[in-house]
């Protein structure tokens, strides 16, 4: 027996779609954000060829295949792609930075390891391309500081980056089990509510997916079914002889009651003679 999913039963996939809409919603401000920074250094053509671009295909996806892994992993590509786009548009300003670490964290709402790793990569491909051509000379910003190498800045914030996105994926690992232990325990009530373990014979089983967390619960579950289904059919069993007995009690006693009758037929014909 799989978890079923009812209209008021606990799903991740429900989650999981309820996150997409949020993220829809967070993109656009994160558009809105490059906008009002564009009018700092007249960055309109950065904030228009690269945010609107990121926030378009997210929207699409989010309710195109609301759900999926690849929209999830394309608002966390989206999401550092907007970070990218504030340290452009600030000129490297350090707490634009800070973007990155927020954003990491809040795709911890996903519970989900890949979404974290997707966001960390693509940060840190970024980084490593703009302090290439940042070295270069070309017009491309990434660290403002002046008075630190761009390489000792670049591994000091790839340190911090690997440190937070290692905690948030021990995080999402731990917290996607407590999801599926939600669904599959709503499941559970579910399957004893909605009567399909209800009948003469209990003839149902759990029949739960291994490797979940609540199989030796079900497996409890399916013993105690079946020591029930045991008894039952011992008990009509027992009722069936005591029926069968009560039927020849019965034969027997209007047999006797017939004897009687007879008997007193006898007897009343004897005492007729005898007056």
């Amino acid at each position: 027996m799989q978890p079923t999913t009812s209209s008021r039963q606990f799903s991740i996939v429900n989650q999981e779609k309820r996150a997409d809409r949020l993220f829809a919603v967070f993109i656009w401000v994160h558009f809105v954000v490059a906008l009002l920074l564009a009018t700092w250094y007249q960055t309109w053509p950065q904030a228009f060829a690269i945010g609107l671009p990121a926030a378009l295909i997210v929207t699409f996806l989010i309710f195109a295949m609301p759900g999926s892994v690849m929209t999830r992993c394309a608002v966390a590509a989206s999401l550092m792609i907007f970070s990218g786009l504030f340290i452009q548009e600030t000129h490297g300003l350090t707490e634009a930075h800070f973007d990155v670490f927020c954003e990491l964290a809040f795709l911890l709402a996903y519970r989900d390891w890949r979404v974290i790793v997707v966001g960390a990569a693509v940060i840190a491909v970024h980084h490593a391309a703009f302090t290439v051509l940042e070295v270069f000379r070309m017009p491309i910003y990434i660290f403002a500081s002046e008075s630190i190498n761009s390489w000792v800045l670049l591994a000091i914030h790839a340190g911090f980056v690997v440190f937070e996105s290692t905690i948030l994926v021990t995080l999402a690992v731990q917290m996607r089990k407590e999801w599926r232990q939600t669904e599959e325990l709503g499941g559970l009530t579910e399957a004893f509510s909605s009567g399909r373990l209800s009948g003469e014979d209990l003839p149902q089983r759990m029949d739960w997916q291994r490797g979940s967390a609540l199989t030796a619960t079900a497996d409890l579950v399916d013993d105690l079914l079946e020591r029930l289904r045991s008894r039952i059919q011992t008990v009509k069993i027992e009722a069936g002889t005591i029926q069968k007995q009560a039927h020849i009690a019965g034969d027997e006693t209007n047999q006797i009651e017939s004897e009687a009758r007879s008997m007193l037929e006898i007897i009343e014909k004897v005492s007729a003679s005898a007056e």
